[in-house]
């Protein structure tokens, strides 16, 4: 009967009846646009010049800057040491002002600006307008402590139809309109650098929509998605979602959720409908139930992947979608026992890094490819755990750590001990201290609970008074009750079920011991130092940490991260190879230096940390005379090393535990999980190549080292750009604040690179509207703070590598670099800075959709009596239906198309389409794109 009433049924070739197809999702449009705020420029003074804060103040003369912007970029990585203050900072007074219009389309729209991170405190003005803070303390602030932003509503205040608009914003550590609070402001901890060093952004919305998850300054939060169940058959999860209404009537409301896989197909559709009263919030409480889902796992786990998924919250009146939200998902479960976590059910070790906020010579105004370039360093020597140290890191890099599938315990905010009983007891005010630090707690569970990397929300950096530590665990349960994360606590006491963290290499082993009920894990894994071009102490310095690494194991530690991925500025310390902390510029227990250029220690630990993925790896370098002794490391079952071919055999090399449990012989050691070596062997210029092979005899990876000649050249080349897990990627755009990073690599005449060349780099730029910004050196043997300091052109090359870093300014176009030193050829390289975009979101298109390609991506879906085609940008289309004998019987002419699915008309197709098989040919711009094979049944 079904047949008979239709004029034709459309069916997937490989069914033979009527089939369900999964829905694909395409976001609507919507009413809602999300504006990068700081891709344009911004006024810059480092002053506090009377009326600043006015409309009509003159700004004209003060500096272009983009947003994010460090005030004190230039007083990083200079030559202070660990806690020598912030007397070297430039901490304010700061003012920034923002000149804008809003086109008269936006009149009746809700108007709101994020702030990511302006630190230390912000007062935010529009149109002369002073915008107040929601704290209980710091009335003359809009906010502070950076670490956490807020979001103002401007709407009151703003003009559109191009009447001009200013936001201007007073930034500074000078205490006029704040207290300090005596925790996340310490040079020593990465914390003392200021500004608005994370993203501004504008949003507008409807009057009806979803608030963002930013509690501070408006006390809302727009969604809470959490999995309270997952196997491999089913996974349930719980959708909580805040619509409010700041329209002047009441509204009846729809909700759609759409729960979307990594292929946008739709896994979950829940719709709700409720009316919401004028000036009201509901909240929409709603559960799926995912069959057969693709679960979330950490990096380099055996179970499985960082399968992402998003949460699409569709708001709609009547038929009209006014908003489109977007949360995300990870599918996963954490549980805990007495030692380690269980994630999805499955038992994981959980080993990674630590780090600040900053690189060398900008900051903390840290563009977002370098902080997701440093997540995918942490996830390519398989780390799965990291550590902010000690206040949070940004929404960017959270969002880097579910792509990339590494844990995060995400810190509120700390000095060292500031919550202790004896440390909040010599504060003038510690109830303000306390407050302070529960209402960045609170802010800082709202904005990241929804995400599948957080591991645990960590409360102290130290020893912390019982009763403050209780208050903090219950405050983040309040607030993320449905799946409550961990609190994780450094310094006694420990609670039983707090994760017990602690300093210094080994300390976790100890702290197990002690605290049999909590689960432990090295929060701090440092102790010695050593230099990345440190060839004859590199295996000194690696031997405690890989050593501990296996003990952490042995004695049920759950995991540790290595202080730090890459050296900061600030701390410095005593170096194995003799060097003190006045000749140096870091602690130098690092994995990479901060330019991130490798030690031995990450290749050891990439190893180590999945023996799955086959890697080898060998120590030194290949300039060096004599009898020599070879290091490598590999999760092989043997290597076999030659010299220029000629074998000088094969051995197996050591297991996961070692071959001595508590050798310590430093750089003799040959000892060490993984390591194999050989004696005496006679060096021979030319290549050394070490192969990683199995049990069956195959060459599974290799590495090798060749002989360098005399220093003859430098090569510049361009960090490549970062292309994200999900397929996108970045550009350098003119923003202001946007960088390229270029390593210079001294060379022999035959372009080998020389790894014991030392020599002085000047760099240049000689093409493009851009801002040299420089780098930094470990070796400085120099008092003055400036010397090798962000902008001194000159750097020393170290193990014959440095890098350095070029900000974008505001016009795109051609850049060129050179890098020139005595008696060797100068490099030269050029890159393109792009155009900025400034908006986003529009239309609820993805932040980090793919950049697309010239032509669009087509696919092509039939069933239940429908063909649609999907296209992913907006071209010229026509569809030609053809029979089985390739005969066009039906086509539909070229037409302009927005992106999105497609229905095929089929009207008259009955008169012309007989029952039996057909093609449907989708053509974009004159080009056959898709077809897809269709059965006609009458």
């Amino acid at each position: 009967m079904i047949a008979k009433r239709l004029s034709a049924v459309w069916l997937l070739a490989c069914v033979a009846a009527i089939a369900c197809y999964a829905e694909t999702y395409t976001p609507e449009a919507s009413n809602r646009v999300t504006i990068n705020f700081g891709a344009t420029p911004w006024k810059f003074i480092k002053a506090n010049p009377v009326g600043a804060s006015d409309s009509g103040f003159n700004d004209a003369a003060w500096k272009d800057v983009g947003i994010p912007h460090c005030m004190n970029d230039s007083d990083t990585f200079i030559n202070q040491q660990s806690g020598g203050g912030d007397g070297s900072f430039y901490n304010g007074p700061s003012w920034y002002r923002k000149h804008f219009t809003l086109d008269a389309s936006y009149t009746g729209r809700k108007v709101f600006v994020e702030f990511e991170g302006a630190h230390y405190a912000i007062a935010a003005y529009i149109n002369g307008h002073f915008l107040p803070g929601n704290s209980a303390y710091n009335p003359k602030a809009t906010h502070v402590i950076g670490f956490i932003g807020c979001v103002v509503d401007i709407t009151p205040y703003v003009h559109f139809g191009g009447v001009p608009n200013v936001m201007a914003c007073y930034v500074t550590k000078t205490q006029d309109i704040w207290s300090d609070p005596h925790f996340s402001g310490s040079f020593r901890f990465g914390q003392g650098s200021g500004g608005m060093f994370r993203p501004v952004w504008m949003h507008i919305t409807d009057p009806v929509h979803v608030p963002l998850n930013i509690y501070s300054v408006l006390n809302k939060w727009g969604t809470y998605v959490a999995t309270t169940a997952a196997s491999d058959a089913q996974a349930t999860v719980r959708i909580q979602t805040n619509v409010q209404n700041e329209g002047a009537t009441d509204q009846t409301v729809s909700l759609t959720t759409k729960i979307v896989d990594a292929t946008s197909t739709v896994v979950s559709s829940l719709t709700s409908t409720q009316t919401i009263t004028a000036g009201q919030t509901y909240l929409f409480d709603q559960t799926a139930t995912i069959l057969n889902p693709h679960l979330w796992y950490p990096n380099a786990s055996p179970y499985g992947k960082p399968y992402l998924h998003k949460v699409y919250h569709i708001v709609k009146i009547g038929a009209t979608t006014v908003d489109v939200f977007t949360s995300p998902l990870g599918i996963r479960t954490i549980t805990w026992d007495a030692n380690y976590p269980y994630i999805n059910g499955h038992q994981h070790f959980l080993w990674g890094a630590a780090g600040r906020y900053d690189y060398p010579a900008l900051g903390t105004a840290i563009p977002e490819e370098q902080q997701w370039r440093d997540v995918s360093l942490v996830a390519a020597c398989n780390g799965r755990l990291w550590r902010p140290g000690h206040s949070s890191c940004s929404p960017e890099y959270v969002a880097a750590c579910d792509e990339y599938g590494v844990m995060v315990v995400q810190p509120s905010g700390e000095g060292e001990g500031a919550f202790s009983t004896n440390g909040l007891a010599g504060y003038n005010d510690p109830t303000y201290t306390k407050t302070l630090k529960s209402e960045l707690h609170r802010d800082m569970v709202i904005r990241d609970r929804n995400h599948p990397s957080i591991l645990a929300w960590e409360a102290s950096n130290g020893p912390i008074d019982p009763t403050f530590c209780d208050q903090l665990r219950a405050l983040a349960k309040q607030w993320d009750s449905l799946t409550p994360h961990v609190q994780a606590v450094r310094g006694d006491p420990f609670p039983p079920g707090d994760l017990a963290a602690c300093t210094m290499t080994g300390c976790e082993i100890g702290v197990k011991a002690a605290h049999p009920l909590c689960p432990s894990w090295g929060a701090e894994a440092w102790s010695r130092g050593a230099a990345r071009f440190a060839y004859d102490f590199e295996i000194a310095h690696a031997e405690q940490y890989v050593q501990n690494w296996k003990r952490s194991i042995q004695n049920k530690c759950f995991g540790l991260v290595q202080w730090y991925l890459a050296e900061e500025c600030g701390e410095d310390g005593n170096f194995l190879e003799g060097l003190t902390g006045t000749q140096v510029r870091s602690i130098g227990t690092a994995m990479m230096d901060a330019s991130r250029i490798p030690k031995l220690l990450y290749k050891i630990y990439t190893v180590a940390w999945d023996t799955t993925k086959p890697a080898v790896y060998l120590a030194h370098h290949w300039n060096r005379t004599g009898s020599v002794r070879v290091n490598a490391f590999s999760n092989c079952d043997s290597v076999r090393l030659s010299i220029n071919g000629v074998s000088q055999g094969t051995k197996a090399r050591n297991p996961w535990i070692g071959t001595a449990d508590d050798q310590d012989d430093g750089q003799a050691n040959i000892t060490l999980p993984f390591q194999v070596h050989w004696d005496n062997l006679a060096w021979t210029a030319g290549t050394l190549k070490a192969e990683g092979i199995n049990k069956a005899g195959q060459v599974l990876c290799t590495d090798q080292k060749v002989t360098a000649g005399a220093p003859a050249a430098v090569k510049l080349t361009v960090e490549p750009a970062l292309v994200r897990p999900d397929g996108s990627a970045f550009q350098i755009t003119a923003n202001g604040s946007d960088a390229a990073f270029i390593l210079a690599t001294v060379v022999d005449a035959n372009g080998v690179w020389c790894p014991t060349a030392n020599n002085d780099i000047t760099f240049a730029v000689t093409a493009g509207d851009v801002e040299y910004r420089g780098g930094t050196q470990a070796y400085v043997f120099n008092g003055a703070l400036t010397f090798r300091s962000p902008l001194d052109p000159t750097l020393q090359a170290e193990g014959g590598l440095q890098k350095i870093a070029v900000k974008s300014r505001f016009t795109p176009g051609t850049v060129t670099v050179t890098a020139s030193a005595t008696n060797l050829t100068t490099g030269t390289v050029s890159y393109t800075i792009d155009p900025a975009k400034d908006i986003i979101t529009a239309a609820a298109v993805p932040v980090h959709a793919p950049v697309l390609a010239a032509l669009p991506d087509v696919r092509i879906m039939a069933a239940g009596g429908l063909v649609r085609y999907f296209i992913s940008q907006a071209s010229d289309v026509s569809v030609d239906i053809l029979n089985a004998s390739g005969k066009v019987v039906l086509r539909i002419p070229c037409s302009r198309q927005l992106s999105g699915w497609h229905p095929v008309q089929m009207t008259g197709s009955a008169k012309t389409m007989g029952e039996g098989v057909y093609f449907v040919k989708v053509v974009v711009g004159g080009q056959a794109m898709a077809a897809k094979r269709v059965v006609v049944v009458k």
